[in-house]
C-alpha cells in the first residue's frame, strides 16, 4: 500500500511540475512577444510570439500561361475581364435597394480588385479594368457611391495583399480597401499599427487546380492565413445557417478561427447570414450596424468594419435568398443608414454569383 501510495504521490507531482511549467512557458512567450512588438514597425507580432516581415520578392519566371492565367514558380494571377452587362446589373441592383428601403442614406460598392491589376507588365487588364470602373461610375444611381481601391493597393503592392494561390486579397489588402471606403464615408481610418497581426495555417488555394499547378510540390507556391484584430475589442459573430436536413441553426464563434484553412478563417466557409459583435472607436455610429452583402474577398472588411460601428450585418452573397423578404425589417431593427456592396470584380453582377441581390434587379 505504501508503494502504491507513492506512486500517487508521484503523478500528482509530475502533474503540478507540467501545469507550472505550462505557466512560466506561456508568461515567457507571451514576453518575447512584447518585446518583439517594440523592436520596429515593419514587423508585426504573431500570437506565439514569432515575428514576420511584410515584404514579399516575386518570382519573375512564367511556368505557363493562356488567357485566364498566368502561372509563376510562386504565384498564379487571373487576366482580368467582365462583361458590360454586368456593370449595367450592378447599377439596377443598387437602384432596386434604394427604392425598396428609399430610408437608405448610400449604397456603398466596392469591387475588390485582382492581383494582377497591381503586378508589372499587364497593362492591358489595368485599362480593361479602368473602363469597367468608369462605366460602373457612369451608371450608379446619384446615393450609389463607387469605391476605388485600386490606387491605395498600388502604394502598398509590395506588400502581402494579395494571396499568391487564391484569387483575392490578403487581410492586409483588404485593411487598404476598408481604409478607402473609410474615406469615402468621412470616416477617421483606424491606423494598421494599432492591430495586432496573427498568423497560423498555411494552404494552397483553387487557382493552383485552375492553372494546372497541381504537380508543383515547393512551399514557395502557398499562401499563409494572416490576420488582424484590434487590441481589447469583441471578436464575436452570431452565425446563421443550415445543417444537412435543411433545417436553419444559429451559433455563436469567434468572428476569425485561426484553426480553419483560406478565406474560411473569417467568419465561416459555409454560412447564410452572419452578425457580427462591434466595438465603434468614436462615437459617429454608435447604435447604427452597418448592412454588407459580400462574397468570400468582400467578407474580410468585416473584422475592420466592426471598429466603427455597433455590429455588422452580414449578408452570404452567394447563399441568402431571403434578403428582399425581410430586408427592411433588418434595417430597421438594426438602425442601418448604409449598405456595403463588396464582391470580386469579375463577378461583381453575374447572376449565378449574386444570390442575395437577384430579386432587387428583377422587373
Amino acid at each position: 500500500m505504501a508503494h502504491k501510495g507513492m506512486r500517487y504521490l508521484l503523478v500528482i507531482l509530475m502533474g503540478l511540475g507540467l501545469v507550472i511549467g505550462c505557466v512560466l512557458l506561456e508568461a515567457l512567450v507571451g514576453k518575447k512577444g512584447q518585446e518583439a512588438l517594440e523592436q520596429n514597425d515593419s514587423s508585426k507580432v504573431f500570437e506565439d510570439g514569432e515575428v514576420t516581415k511584410t515584404g514579399q520578392e516575386l518570382s519573375k519566371t512564367i511556368l505557363y500561361e493562356d488567357e485566364e492565367f498566368v502561372c509563376y514558380e510562386d504565384r498564379v494571377i487571373s487576366h482580368f475581364y467582365y462583361k458590360e452587362a454586368n456593370t449595367t446589373r450592378i447599377a439596377t441592383m443598387v437602384e432596386g435597394i434604394l427604392e425598396y428601403c428609399p430610408d437608405l442614406n448610400h449604397v456603398y460598392v466596392v469591387p475588390v480588385p485582382h492581383r494582377i491589376l497591381v503586378e508589372e507588365g499587364y497593362e492591358e487588364d489595368k485599362e480593361t479594368y479602368q473602363k469597367y470602373m468608369e462605366q460602373l461610375f457612369m451608371q450608379l444611381p446619384e446615393k450609389g457611391i463607387l469605391v476605388p481601391t485600386l490606387t491605395v493597393l498600388e502604394n502598398h503592392k509590395d506588400e502581402y495583399i494579395f494571396f499568391h494561390t487564391e484569387d483575392a486579397w490578403t487581410a492586409r489588402g483588404a485593411y487598404y480597401g476598408t481604409e478607402a471606403l473609410c474615406n469615402e464615408m468621412g470616416l477617421e481610418p483606424i491606423p494598421l499599427e494599432q492591430y495586432r497581426e496573427y498568423m497560423y495555417t498555411s494552404f494552397r488555394g483553387g487557382l493552383v487546380s485552375k492553372g494546372n499547378m497541381d504537380h508543383i510540390h515547393d512551399e514557395d507556391l502557398e499562401d499563409q492565413t494572416y490576420y488582424y484584430l484590434l487590441p481589447e475589442t469583441s471578436n464575436m459573430v452570431e452565425v446563421v445557417g443550415e445543417d444537412n436536413l435543411g433545417n436553419k441553426v444559429t451559433y455563436k464563434k469567434p468572428i476569425i478561427t485561426s484553426s480553419a484553412r483560406n478565406l474560411g478563417s473569417f467568419i465561416q466557409s459555409i454560412y447564410t447570414r452572419a452578425i457580427v459583435e462591434g466595438d465603434p472607436q468614436d462615437t459617429k455610429n454608435e447604435g447604427k450596424y452597418l448592412l454588407v452583402v459580400c462574397d468570400g474577398a468582400g467578407r474580410l472588411m468585416v473584422p475592420y468594419l466592426k471598429d466603427y460601428y455597433d455590429g455588422v450585418y452580414v449578408i452570404n452573397m452567394r447563399e441568402d435568398d431571403e434578403l428582399y423578404h425581410d430586408f427592411n425589417e433588418i434595417v430597421k431593427e438594426y438602425h442601418i443608414s448604409d449598405v456595403l456592396f463588396a464582391q470580386s470584380a469579375m463577378e461583381m453582377g453575374v447572376p449565378g454569383y449574386s444570390r442575395a441581390l437577384n430579386d432587387f434587379c428583377e422587373e
